[in-house]
């Protein structure tokens, strides 16, 4: 039994990240919804008996419950919104919240430091420009970036993948505090796109940090600039490599997708972008990529894709963590978390459901 009152947010955060709602839960608890609200917002604690039920219907430890809080809300930057409810978007941006938690538990106790963030803001500027000025921020040398992942978590942001039952929502981005996050989806199968899905996140990241008066589309189109400059900058692609034999053609862009480690797609768009490509030619090489069979997925070139770029921060925690003989069922109870959400957190997301 818990001796101390719980924190409101974490019952919030748990019920939301089990996907379920106050009715759902109030109905298990045999309470009114109106109860389970004051309770959420600490007007009103539950008895023991209670939080003993919630745990138990919300599979949380009541250790968890009782520790203070540190959970903040989110402002998530979301590819596409038309296409996820808001039950799967509450239970994500839960678990994005409790990640953050447990990440800087587990990398105290293991003593790895994280790095600290060098993101700029840099929404005064337009998404070119953007993009040349963090790339020259970062040192960055000319020619294709090596590992986009690798480079966001060297200026301290954290990337976690989307538990396989989440796939339904695209790459994101977020800030608690001063620390930036980018989520990415582990579901899509082609390494190159997702490259520049962590580049477009980026571009969130650097530009969007104060509202701007902009639609959620122009966003988006915004974002997606600022990655095509980030991973294949306008001048190198345009004056430093030729334009290759039948440039209207698709497969004429394998070669290049070689070097940059993009999509022909992305390539194409810089094709145009950046006048190698005239609009016609654009339009003619975009049906041709679709006859191609492209849009339902593209070769890699001479057969041998890249490898998928993953997050390696936790990596190295769970190496610390073996050397220095820690019991890591130790950390879990002392974080209150439950097993399968600790597993998640450790990126070996279990393939069968965590939500209902």
């Amino acid at each position: 039994m818990i001796h101390t009152s719980p924190t409101p947010a974490r019952l919030t955060v748990a019920r939301l990240y089990r996907g379920r709602t106050k009715r759902e839960v109030a109905q298990a608890l045999e309470v009114s919804p109106a109860a389970l609200t004051q309770y959420e917002k600490g007007q009103r604690r539950p008895s023991e008996d209670v939080l003993t039920e919630l745990a138990r219907v919300l599979e949380f430890p009541v250790r968890f419950f009782g520790r203070p809080s540190t959970l903040m809300p989110l402002k998530p930057n979301y590819r596409s919104l038309s296409s996820v409810s808001q039950k799967l978007r509450n239970s994500v941006e839960a678990a994005a919240v409790l990640f953050e938690d447990f990440v800087e538990r587990v990398c105290e106790l293991a003593e790895v430091s994280i790095a600290p963030p060098t993101v700029p803001d840099l929404g005064r500027l337009s998404p070119e420009d953007a993009a040349r000025d963090l790339r020259r921020q970062w040192y960055l040398p000319e020619g294709p970036v090596e590992n986009v992942v690798a480079l966001l978590e060297e200026h301290g942001v954290l990337v976690r993948l989307l538990h396989p039952r989440d796939r339904q929502i695209d790459a994101f981005s977020y800030w608690t505090g001063e620390r930036p996050h980018v989520v990415l989806n582990p579901a899509k199968a082609d390494p190159y796109r997702s490259r520049f899905d962590a580049a477009h996140e980026l571009g969130h990241l650097v530009r969007d940090r104060s509202d701007r008066e902009l639609s959620h589309r122009e966003l988006e189109q915004e974002a997606n600039r600022f990655a095509a400059e980030f991973l294949v900058p306008g001048d190198e692609w345009q004056y430093t490599t030729k334009p290759p034999p039948g440039v209207t053609s698709p497969r004429a862009h394998l070669r290049a997708k070689a070097k940059w480690k993009v999509s022909i797609a992305a390539l194409l768009y810089r094709s145009r972008a950046t006048r190698r490509l005239s609009e016609p030619a654009y339009r003619s090489a975009m049906v041709q990529y679709s006859r191609s069979g492209f849009r339902r997925g593209e070769p890699s070139p001479w057969g041998r894709p890249i490898p998928h770029e993953v997050p390696t921060l936790l990596a190295r925690v769970d190496e610390r963590l073996i050397e220095q003989g820690v019991d890591v069922e130790s950390i879990r109870d002392e974080l209150g978390l439950p097993r399968d959400a600790w597993t998640e957190f450790r990126g070996f997301a279990p393939t069968t459901g965590r939500r209902a």
